[in-house]
């Protein structure tokens, strides 16, 4: 049985929506799940092993990476509910698309997919939910990778931190936005050059339009002429499960 000290954590996922707290635990250990910590900077998935099940992050972030031990390209950041795997689910084994890297230490949660796709012998009602919830999963990660293409198909860096920030505030009531990466894996996210995304972030600053300060960004003029892709998702996929 797993700790249920993870409950309330598992209670507030999209992946257990309409599963009762105590079905959730029961569900897990039918399905062999399993729990595992992981150090800032260990590397949660690496990119090309095999994927043989979803991978649920229960505490802290990590960033996902493409071609990372040669020429590092940052995908996104990956928060508590974000799932792993789910694109893949219907196969023993698939080469993982992508890496993963613990920001700072996280706990996540395994499920093996052939234990996820086929019903238990006591066919479990709950059983049959996470599925459904599994292809909502599915179809944020798409939200996610059309809102990273609408960022990139921005023409200037202005643009796209304008588009890329106005995402993430819209899930802040206070208005600051408090990225999980620091400047060089957010001008490796826009692919834009560190120092110029340097230049145009001061020249922002001095024109009134945000404020910044580390990881730490406060958009002073929402209605300043601003591009941001239709529903935007940054923000509340911050707390919602994903693919990317």
């Amino acid at each position: 049985m797993l700790p249920k000290s993870f409950l309330p954590v598992l209670e507030t996922l999209p992946l257990f929506y309409k599963i009762k707290p105590d079905d959730i635990l029961t569900l897990l250990e039918c399905m062999g799940a399993s729990v595992r910590t992981y150090k800032k900077g260990e590397y949660l998935l690496t990119e090309g092993q095999d994927m043989t099940g979803l991978l649920i992050l229960l505490k802290g972030h990590a960033l996902l990476y493409k071609n990372a031990d040669t020429s590092p390209s940052l995908l996104g950041a990956a928060h508590e509910g974000y799932v792993l795997g789910a694109a893949s689910i219907g196969r023993e084994t698939v080469p993982c698309l992508m890496a993963a890297m613990a920001s700072v230490p996280c706990t996540a949660l395994s499920i093996p997919y052939r234990r996820l796709m086929f019903q238990c012998t006591l066919r479990c009602p709950f059983h049959h939910q996470i599925l459904e919830n599994l292809v909502i999963s599915i179809s944020e990660g798409q939200r996610q990778l059309y809102e990273k293409i609408y960022i990139l198909s921005q023409k200037t860096i202005r643009e796209k931190l304008l588009a890329f920030l106005s995402g993430w505030a819209g899930a802040e009531p206070s208005g600051m936005i408090v990225l999980p990466f620091g400047r060089t894996e957010l001008a490796n996210y826009l692919c834009a050059d560190r120092s110029a995304l340097t230049r145009e972030l001061n020249a922002m600053q001095r024109e009134g339009i945000l404020t910044f300060c580390g990881n730490e960004y406060t958009l002073l003029s929402p209605d300043k002429p601003c591009k941001t892709a239709p529903d935007s998702c940054y923000g509340s996929s911050r707390h919602r499960a994903g693919e990317q």
